[in-house]
């Protein structure tokens, strides 16, 4: 039992450290996608001020020659040019309108996750408090080195438990063997002998 009880705390700990872990992936990730949320509304507002510039452009320019009855001939403006541009103008703010949808879709998204995170919120924070220790070594840890050496020595203690578990088992099971083995007593409590005691 004190095996499985040390195995269950490892297991708890390695928990907690991957969160950790998770924990600061997605609050890069998150880093990331608000800087490039924030480059695209950057290229989205220069995309608009040249849309809108061309049709101010097409609309001014008078670059069509055109007779007119007693007139003669004068200059207007392309209105070949000028529909081209209101529909780029017009195909932007559907598309900003799409992307609007999209961003509430998100929001929604995030907002499910929260509280769908919720039944498991418990068990995260105590598998934090249980990779405290583990935690603080992987924050002082100066490079990935260090961190990869301290995450190999948790799994060697890990593995070593497992065997201990797995010697025991295979003795309880086997209930002793020719060559000498040990037989299982059941007067005897093997958690105190593994304890030290």
């Amino acid at each position: 039992k004190y095996l499985e009880s040390q195995k269950s705390i490892m297991d708890s700990q390695i928990a907690g450290v991957t969160g950790y872990i998770d924990d600061e992936i997605k609050k890069l990730e998150d880093e990331k996608e608000a800087r490039e949320n924030l480059n695209k509304e950057v290229e989205k507002a220069i995309t608009l001020a040249e849309i809108q510039e061309k049709l101010r452009k097409a609309r001014e320019n008078k670059t069509v020659r055109i007779f007119k009855q007693g007139i003669g001939f004068v200059y207007e403006a392309d209105m070949e040019e000028i529909k081209s541009a209101e529909k780029e103008l017009e195909d932007f703010k559907f598309q900003e309108q799409i992307d609007e949808i999209d961003k509430q879709i998100n929001a929604w998204e995030k907002y499910k996750e929260e509280w769908q995170s919720i039944p498991g919120a418990f068990q995260k924070e105590q598998d934090r408090l249980n990779a405290a220790q583990i935690i603080a070594n992987i924050q002082e840890a100066k490079n990935w080195t260090d961190r990869i050496a301290i995450a190999n020595a948790k799994k060697n203690e890990y593995n070593a438990i497992l065997q201990q578990i797995n010697d025991i088992n295979g003795e309880i099971s086997s209930g002793g063997n020719s060559s000498g083995g040990k037989s299982y007593d059941p007067s005897v409590d093997y958690s105190a002998l593994i304890n030290g005691g």
